[in-house]
């Protein structure tokens, strides 16, 4: 298993990621570059996903050395502590990169530390932001600053949520169930995936 933030999810995402190429090429872009990203947008959007696919291509290279951490976990830290513990993570001709879900939860001083860390250029940051709650100043200077790119992920159009059904079952699906889909989906992956969910377990829909 894979934890990004405070989710435990699989290493290899099974749910296919839908209408999110020109995020993924962009992050890419970003991390190519030494840069950082964080993925933001309301709850159920996608992010922890899109992070958790990068991580496990990072993973998978060998000048990456990818510490997966929880907003929460930072907490309270003395001021060094974030800043010790990534130096601690290993071989120092890696590139540290720190996965970090939830950055809103973050509180004053660990955002200040990782800041200073990023800025310092100690760390590249894959992150993610759910939008619409309050964020500490430091992380919100992240990306206001352009020291980590912003990506802001949109719900899915019915055409998207059509491709994912298509995917999952592997074969076009009767138009009123895609119809009541879309409509109850509201264009979020993780609204979709848990409409689906239960169907798919007993083998009411296929």
């Amino acid at each position: 298993m894979l934890v990004v933030g405070t989710r435990a999810i699989p290493s290899e995402v099974p749910w296919p990621i839908i209408g999110r190429a020109g995020a993924l090429a962009s992050a890419n872009a970003a991390l190519d570059a030494d840069g950082s990203v964080v993925f933001a947008g309301e709850a159920g959007i996608g992010k922890t996903a899109l992070a958790a696919l990068l991580a496990a291509e990072l993973e998978a290279q060998s000048d990456a050395e990818v510490t997966r951490l929880a907003a929460t976990s930072l907490i309270g830290l003395p001021l060094d502590a974030f800043g010790a513990l990534v130096d601690e993570q290993g071989d120092s001709a890696a590139r540290a990169v720190v996965v970090l879900d939830d950055i809103q939860l973050l509180d004053d001083d660990a955002a200040v530390v990782l800041h200073r860390l990023v800025s310092d250029g100690r760390l590249q940051l894959v992150a993610t932001l759910r939008t619409g709650e309050t964020t500490p100043a430091a992380a919100t200077a992240l990306w206001k600053d352009g020291l980590v790119e912003r990506i802001d992920l949109e719900r899915l159009t019915h055409e998207q949520i059509d491709e994912v059904i298509d995917c999952v079952l592997d074969g076009p699906v009767d138009p009123e169930i895609s119809h009541q889909l879309r409509v109850d989906a509201q264009g979020s992956p993780l609204m979709l995936r848990e409409l689906l969910r239960a169907p798919l377990a007993n083998n009411t829909l296929r």
